[in-house]
């Protein structure tokens, strides 16, 4: 996987006009779990209320659902190889590790312009 790219693609589905969340939101989200890597659900919802009183769990959904069309296009996230994998039994979302490194670089140099 070319992780760089997906990541350019993320980018550039997340600026798209008319999603439920405006970019800086949607990329504050994905911010935060690339930072972290694994992220309990309950501390994704409770950051998602931070970064804008996003309480609902469907919005927060929604974003990652637009971040998996972009990296591996309709469907669900492939297990293994996806761009996260989640584990409802321990009530995690677990990042690929290539894909928080390429996010994280990514975001770094966008907010360095």
């Amino acid at each position: 996987m070319d992780w760089n790219s997906a990541v350019e693609r993320v980018i550039e589905r997340l600026n798209k006009t008319g999603l439920e969340s405006p970019f800086q939101h949607s990329a504050a989200l994905v911010d935060y779990m690339a930072s972290r890597k694994i992220v309990p659900k309950s501390d994704l919802i409770a950051e998602a209320v931070k970064i804008n009183s996003l309480s609902d769990a469907d919005l927060v959904s929604s974003i990652l659902a637009n971040v998996t069309v972009a990296v591996h296009g309709k469907g669900s996230v492939p297990d293994p190889g996806g761009w996260y994998f989640r584990d409802d039994t321990l009530g995690i979302y677990v990042l690929d590790r290539w894909f928080s490194a390429a996010w994280r670089e990514a975001r770094l140099a966008q907010n360095s312009n």
